[in-house]
C-alpha cells in the first residue's frame, strides 16, 4: 500500500455453508500478521481498492448476472453501479483517479446504449453513471486492461492482445521514454513493467517469440542497464 509499504491487500478464502468465499484482508509483509478488512457478504468474486488500500468496490456474481458494486464508506452500504448478463452486457471499471472524480471503464455498450461487438475503454461520469467519450478501442479484440500513472494521476495507455500482446502508450512523454528501447530491440517487444514513485527509474522487459524475456532498468540519470535476471532459465521450450 502506498501509505504503508509494509502492508499489502490479499484475498483470503473462507469456508461457509454455501461454499468457499473470498474475504479482503491486510497482510503485514515482515510479521505475517493478517487482519480482516472486509468480510464477503456473499457472491463477491473480486475486490477493488485504491493505492492506499481503501475499499472502492467489488464484482459480484449472482446466477448468470454480474454487477459492479461501489462501496459507500460514509454510509457503510454497497451501491450497484453496473450490471451485466449474457443478453445485456454492461461495463466493468478499468481505472479511477486518486480523487475518484475521473473513471474509465471497459464497456460492451456504446454511449447511446447500443451493444458493441468488442469492449472499448470509455470515460464514465461517477455522478450520473453515464458513459462519456471513447478513450481507446480496437476493431478485432476486447480492450479492458489499462496503464495508469501514479505521479500524474492520469490514464496513459492500454494493453491489447491481438496478434501479440502489446502495450499502447498514448501519453507522449511515456512514448518518448520507450522509443529508444524499441529502436534498440526492433524485433522484440518492449513492455513497461513498473516505475519508482518519483518516476525516475523504470523497469522494462524485452521479449519475443524466441526469447522469454530479459529485464532492463532505466534510470533517468544513469541510463539503461540490463539486470542479471532472465526468464530463459525457467522457460520450457
Amino acid at each position: 500500500m502506498h501509505s504503508d509499504p509494509r502492508k499489502v491487500l490479499i484475498n483470503a478464502s473462507r469456508v461457509t455453508r454455501e461454499g468457499i468465499v473470498v474475504d479482503l484482508e491486510t497482510l503485514e509483509i515482515y510479521s505475517g500478521k493478517r487482519q480482516v478488512k472486509r468480510r464477503n457478504p456473499g457472491g463477491i468474486v473480486q475486490w477493488l481498492a485504491d493505492e492506499n488500500g481503501a475499499l472502492v468496490g467489488a464484482m459480484r456474481i449472482k446466477g448468470s448476472s454480474s454487477a459492479f458494486l461501489r462501496w459507500d464508506e460514509a454510509n457503510e452500504i454497497w451501491r450497484e453501479w453496473s450490471t451485466s448478463s449474457i443478453d445485456r452486457p454492461g461495463w466493468v471499471p478499468a481505472w479511477f483517479s486518486r480523487g475518484f472524480d475521473r473513471w474509465y471503464v471497459a464497456s460492451w455498450v456504446n454511449t447511446d446504449g447500443s451493444l458493441r461487438d468488442k469492449a472499448g475503454i470509455f470515460r464514465l461520469d461517477p455522478n450520473t453513471l453515464k458513459l462519456g467519450e471513447s478513450f481507446f478501442e480496437h476493431p478485432d479484440v476486447d480492450v479492458s486492461s489499462v496503464i495508469g500513472c501514479r505521479k500524474s494521476d492520469q490514464l496513459i495507455g492500454v494493453t491489447i492482445n491481438a496478434e501479440k500482446l502489446e502495450q499502447r502508450l498514448l501519453d507522449p512523454a511515456c512514448s518518448k521514454l520507450v522509443a529508444p528501447m524499441a529502436a534498440r530491440f526492433p524485433t522484440s517487444r518492449v513492455t513497461l513493467m513498473s516505475a519508482s514513485r518519483d518516476e525516475n527509474r523504470f523497469l522494462f522487459t524485452v521479449w519475443s517469440s524466441t526469447d522469454p524475456g530479459r529485464y532492463f532498468l532505466f534510470d533517468r540519470t544513469k541510463g539503461l542497464n540490463e539486470l542479471s535476471i532472465s526468464l530463459r532459465s525457467t522457460w520450457v521450450s
